[in-house]
């Protein structure tokens, strides 16, 4: 094609030139918006992201008309074989939700449509809409946990324990043996990024993941004594100890108890899917990376006072560098928010940086409590006064990891 200027030098040829064009655009226009064309856009509605173990979607298709029945295909042709599901729509709509038949295997499934009316009439091929990445879990005991959109976090695969020591310092998820500690937060990122998975990756649990999984139980009626959420309080695991030496094992898992059989101590939590996870609170503290992800651990806000050295009740916090999706109880039940505090309902507490350590160091956040924390140890228990590179026996981690493909 000659570039426009060069008609431009013709003189009046371009003039009907252009009016001819302008007229065949116009006919071209008229002509689309009564053709039938292909949907031009989908949204995920369950679950929340894109990434998941959900072998059953639900997508919701726009820009389609009452009556038609949209196709959602892997292929790019929308040919039959590549089938993922279908949907009729409603009378007086122009989306459809579609719920893909059972996935069969992990990957990443790119996403095509077309439509056909009630004349038999089909669309030609969308171009690509989006995708769907489904994954699993690594063997042994991890359970997985569904991301969060308003957390920023994707779904992942968590440790059922705190990491124990493995062999070749590779940490691994066992009921037996104590926690790993003595290893800064740096050493335990590098440590979590060190398991070997063949296709997929690990990394230390990050806070957004954390606050994941904690809102998720929170919201769960079998972590709350009275049966209902809200109801009673929720577990705080092992924490009611005053041997600096407490750490303890899982010498049955299929008790949730060490010692005292109330609920306080009860060590496990049941996540919505069901799965379950064990000391999430007390045991041992547990170090978080503050960002999901990256090479090197983010360090964790510097500017919240550390105080009197005592935890505070969450509801009492005040740092700007905080907001409450990093650290707050999602409170589904509404409690008033000056008697939803440790003591009464098992959330945990919160302790904030010293000068000195804020002055020098990158600061590790750790989370859940432990041992002989008490009534302070809670699956919302944030603690920011440790450097990022300090070590002790009572701080240990937990990993998460996602298998791809």
């Amino acid at each position: 094609m000659m570039p426009f200027d060069y008609y431009r030098k013709l003189g009046l040829g371009i003039m009907i030139l252009s009016l001819v064009f302008g007229v065949t655009l116009t006919s071209c226009k008229k002509k689309s918006k009564k053709g039938f064309s292909a949907p031009q856009s989908l949204a995920i509605k369950t679950p929340e992201v894109a990434v998941s173990f959900s072998h059953t979607p639900t997508f919701t298709v726009y820009q389609v008309e009452a009556g038609d029945t949209v196709s959602l295909f892997k292929a790019a042709d929308c040919n039959q074989e590549s089938l993922l599901g279908f949907g009729i729509v409603a009378d007086g709509r122009q989306e459809v939700d579609i719920t893909l038949d059972a996935l069969p295997a992990l990957g990443t499934y790119p996403l095509y449509a077309n439509r056909t009316n009630g004349e038999g009439k089909t669309s030609a091929c969308s171009p690509r809409l989006g995708s769907y990445q489904l994954i699993d879990c690594p063997d042994g005991l991890y359970v997985p946990v569904e991301g969060s959109a308003r957390l920023g976090t994707k779904s992942f695969c968590v440790m059922v324990t705190e990491a124990k020591h493995g062999e070749n310092d590779i940490p691994v998820p066992q009921y037996a043996g104590l926690p790993w500690t003595q290893i800064s937060a740096n050493d335990a990122k590098a440590a979590c990024q060190s398991i070997p998975l063949e296709h997929g990756s690990c990394d230390i649990i990050s806070n957004p993941q954390w606050m994941t999984i904690a809102r998720d139980l929170e919201a769960t009626a079998e972590n709350w004594s009275g049966g209902e959420v809200g109801s009673g309080m929720l577990n705080r695991g092992f924490s009611q100890s005053y041997d600096q030496n407490c750490l303890v094992a899982i010498s049955d898992p299929g008790n949730p108890y060490y010692g005292d059989q109330t609920w306080a101590n009860k060590r496990t939590f049941t996540l919505s899917n069901g799965s379950e996870i064990w000391d999430l609170a007390g045991n041992v503290l547990e170090w978080v990376d503050w960002a999901t992800g990256g090479e090197t651990l983010t360090s964790a806000p510097k500017t919240c006072q550390f105080g009197s050295g005592v935890l505070q009740e969450l509801y009492e916090v005040n740092c700007s560098a905080l907001k409450a999706d990093d650290y707050m109880p999602a409170n589904p039940a509404g409690i008033e928010w000056t008697s939803y505090n440790g003591s009464d309902f098992g959330v945990g507490g919160f302790l904030g940086t010293q000068e000195m350590v804020a002055e020098s160091y990158d600061v590790g956040a750790v989370r859940g409590g432990d041992c002989n924390d008490w009534t302070s140890a809670g699956i919302y228990q944030l603690v920011l006064a440790a450097p990022a590179i300090s070590s002790n026996s009572l701080r240990g981690f937990r990993c998460v990891c996602t298998v791809t493909e």
